[in-house]
């Protein structure tokens, strides 16, 4: 693991602390927040049925483009690293060793964003299993935080125990996906006292909540909307692959992924997936 990090589990302090936060959109009695805020806490606009039959298509579009260049690229970049490892075998001069190996690093980084195109664009059929949404966050956690380096504090709120009809695998990756997300931004903002805050909870009409909070940054509401747009990303590293995997992985199983940036400031995310598995 990468930098161990205190964590709360069930506790009065805890709960208070992911329940609510001065100036953000509570959820009052299970139900939902009917639109996300911005700093200044005016209500951005929701997405009407067209703005999401819209980013479907794009999404589609985006997806043959990638799956025929991906497939393209894997094989000389497989080639390139065998080659490099040859080389790098063959050569005494540290420096010259140092070199090759940030040149793999940087091949390793390439490799990944292909794999990740081709990973977005399968459309592997879903296996529902009885999933325990409370271990499967926080096996999540465990792998987001071997990814990326964090020494704040983990809340994780009392609740009940939820099992949901899920395949464990893509929404495992899903849920990684937003913590990575997450644990980026306050490494790349810190605040004093970076914070990660967990919940699971059931909400109206048989589904479950899983929420996601920091008290990073949050996200700005010019790029709010395209966020969950396959390769948009604001870093200068990264395939803008993380959130639109999750925003696909999601509505595979029938749900839907909500963000709110917080006045506080940071950043909420809620998963809400129905309890009994993809209709």
């Amino acid at each position: 693991m990468i930098g161990e990090s205190p964590r709360s589990n069930a506790g009065p302090g805890t709960s208070a602390g992911l329940a609510s936060s001065p100036g953000s959109a509570s959820a009052a009695d299970g139900a939902t927040p009917s639109a996300a805020q911005a700093e200044d806490g005016a209500p951005l606009p929701e997405a009407s049925d067209e703005d999401e039959a819209r980013l479907s298509a794009r999404l589609q579009e985006l997806g043959a483009n990638a799956a025929s260049l991906a497939h393209e690229l894997r094989s000389p970049l497989a080639a390139m690293e065998l080659l490099a490892g040859l080389l790098k075998e063959r050569l005494s001069d540290p420096e010259a060793q140092r070199l090759l190996e940030d040149l793999l690093v940087e091949q390793r980084q390439v490799a990944t964003i292909v794999d990740g195109c081709l990973g977005y664009v399968r459309a592997a059929p879903l296996r529902p299993r009885p999933t325990p949404l409370r271990a499967l966050l926080e096996e999540a956690w465990e792998l987001a935080r071997l990814r990326v380096p964090f020494d704040g504090s983990l809340e994780l709120a009392p609740g009940p125990e939820l099992v949901a009809m899920l395949d464990a695998r893509p929404l495992r990756t899903a849920l990684v996906d937003v913590l990575v997300n997450a644990l980026q931004a306050l490494a790349e903002a810190p605040p004093a006292a970076p914070r990660i805050a967990l919940a699971v909870d059931r909400v109206a009409g048989e589904r479950a909540r899983l929420e996601i909070r920091d008290n990073g940054p949050g996200i700005p509401p010019e790029v709010q909307g395209r966020i969950f747009q396959p390769f948009f990303t604001t870093r200068t590293r990264g395939s803008g692959l993380g959130l639109a995997h999750a925003h696909k992985v999601v509505s595979s199983h029938g749900g839907h992924v909500e963000v709110e940036s917080l006045p506080t400031p940071g950043c909420c995310v809620r998963l809400l997936l129905p309890l009994r598995g993809p209709s």
